[in-house]
């Protein structure tokens, strides 16, 4: 821990300023505690929301179905995870398989994308002849040579 003092307690959750002059003396003496007065405020807000989350549960219980009815709910929702797992299990089953057919459609596409682009190459030269031929009002110069790439750079 390096920077670090030695005798630094954990930091805080929530940073509280002491301010003496409210303190006067503590508790004891009639004066303020900033810290527990915050301490009190966070206990408090977190009892509210959890009284609603209770009070939520208790309408759900006192409802016209009462408790049958949230354990109805509770059962289809535990039947839909049971059914979600099951498919897991079957596709992770089927996952060896799945793999390997990906891997052998795969391995051939070096040699396809190759020769695709001899063909659009060869597509190009045809094009380019019929733009120079006669017939179709041409008669320019001769096509530059396109660019090809080589086997070894057409990388899966």
């Amino acid at each position: 821990m390096l920077g670090q003092a030695e005798g630094h307690g954990v930091d805080p959750d929530v940073e509280v300023l002491d301010d003496p002059g409210v303190m006067k003396g503590g508790l004891a003496a009639g004066g303020a505690d900033p810290q527990l007065d915050k301490a009190i405020e966070l206990l408090m807000a977190e009892l509210q929301k959890s009284a609603g989350n209770i009070n939520t549960l208790t309408q759900q219980v006192s409802g016209p179905d009462g408790v049958p009815a949230v354990l109805a709910q509770t059962d289809r929702s535990l039947a839909t995870l049971k059914k979600i797992l099951d498919d897991v299990a079957v596709a992770t089953q089927r996952m060896p398989a799945i793999s390997k057919n990906v891997e052998g459609s795969t391995a051939n596409l070096p040699a396809l994308l190759t020769q695709l682009q001899v063909t659009i190459q060869k597509l190009d030269q045809l094009v380019e002849q019929l733009q120079r031929s006669w017939l179709l009002g041409g008669g320019g110069a001769q096509p530059q040579e396109p660019k090809q790439f080589s086997p070894s750079q057409v990388l899966p």
